[in-house]
């Protein structure tokens, strides 16, 4: 009779504690600087924490150019920088990480404004 008094109250207890819970980040990130290579192109970027939600991300960027055919004496080909300014609001961020989602380098859905 003990015993069972003993594992009815175990097995209560079990369900009713609660483990550590750990702090779990739901804002953006501070600072993440970063580059991208593609075939259009080449980017430097840094985006940075203005609010818990928000982040400005500043681009700094290279693209390709060629000119030539009919109109030009002789085909050249050159880079012209481009430089942009982003302020993003992600609005699932803390939905993420709820879930157990991952949100590491902001990975969430965001609506943004760019400027270039």
């Amino acid at each position: 009779m003990i015993k069972q008094i003993y594992l009815v109250a175990f097995v209560v207890a079990s369900f009713l504690g609660k483990a550590q819970e750990t702090n779990i980040q739901k804002n953006v990130e501070k600072n993440i600087t970063g580059g991208q290579i593609g075939l259009f192109g080449l980017d430097l970027y840094n985006e940075t924490k203005i609010a818990d939600k928000t982040t400005l991300r500043v681009e700094a960027s290279l693209f390709p150019a060629i000119w030539g055919g009919n109109l030009y004496a002789k085909t050249g080909f050159a880079f012209y920088p481009s430089l942009t300014l982003q302020p993003k609001y992600y609005y699932n961020i803390s939905k993420r990480a709820e879930n157990g989602k991952n949100i590491k380098n902001n990975s969430a859905n965001y609506i943004g404004l760019q400027i270039r």
